[in-house]
């Protein structure tokens, strides 16, 4: 995978704050990232590298969760396409990307 390295900058349409939750009964630390996007031409996308093994993630949808697999980016499509997919899709919340040990 590839390593990307942090890119940051001030804008007026975009604000970032970051909030890390440790708990005194849980072994589990969480890492909320708030993006509030004024502008209306910015689509916000994030990539983290990490060392979990599992083929798929779940994310919030407006009806529900949606399984997806992770190696949408890499996926050539099939048939005589206009545009080739992207392989970015819409999350409202949150997303899990775990393996049976940690996520």
């Amino acid at each position: 995978m590839d390593k990307f390295r942090p890119l940051l900058w001030r804008h007026k349409f975009l604000s970032l704050t970051k909030k890390i939750i440790i708990y005194d009964d849980l072994p589990r630390i969480d890492f909320v990232t708030t993006i509030t996007n004024r502008h209306p031409q910015v689509r916000i996308r994030v990539r983290f590298s990490t060392n979990i093994d599992s083929p798929q993630y779940q994310s919030e949808t407006q009806f529900g969760v949606v399984s997806r697999p992770v190696n949408q980016f890499h996926v050539e499509p099939e048939g005589e396409w206009v545009e080739k997919p992207s392989g970015v899709y819409p999350a409202l919340n949150w997303i899990d990307y775990s393996d049976e040990q940690k996520g």
